[in-house]
């Protein structure tokens, strides 16, 4: 659902994540963005959707819909989404929660807090692949830390209220 007037951004989170933020266990979150990530300039009252893994079941073609099934507490048969008319209605199967479309989204949350300062963290390859390199090339091989200059990143930590 489009607000107008409040901007929205998809954020990826993994299946025991949905399950902490449907118990009401999850009600922070934190991450690195970059300069250039749209998240990096969310403020409070804009609206986070959920992406979260989720299984196709059918396509209904004629009606640009589609069953699927969450990966966190949904019915064996699952729920029928309306699906977008930019996507392919592909194969079907299990999907990565950053393939899931505005859309099918299920869960809202509205940002209440956002906070973070630009730093730089020495390191552009880390062995977790975090970081982002200055410029479109990531720096690779035995001397890439070396020769890396300091990423610019912001560390958004984001205080969420369900809505």
């Amino acid at each position: 659902m489009t607000i107008p007037g409040i901007r929205q951004f998809g954020i990826a989170f993994s299946t025991e994540m949905v399950e902490a933020i449907l118990d009401g266990r999850k009600t922070e979150t934190r991450r690195l963005a970059s300069d250039t990530s749209p998240l990096s300039k969310a403020v409070a009252g804009d609206l986070l959707w959920i992406k979260e893994g989720f299984e196709v079941l059918e396509w209904l073609a004629a009606a640009r819909m589609a069953r699927i099934r969450y990966l966190t507490r949904c019915t064996a048969d699952g729920v029928l989404v309306s699906w977008p008319e930019r996507l392919a209605m592909g194969r079907l199967g299990l999907k990565l929660p950053r393939f899931m479309p505005r859309e099918a989204s299920r869960i809202e949350l509205g940002l209440t807090e956002a906070a973070g300062a630009a730093r730089g963290c020495g390191r552009c390859w880390s062995s977790r692949r975090r970081h982002l390199p200055v410029g479109s090339a990531a720096v690779r091989g035995p001397l890439g830390w070396e020769l890396a200059p300091r990423c610019q990143a912001r560390a958004i930590s984001c205080a969420l209220g369900q809505d």
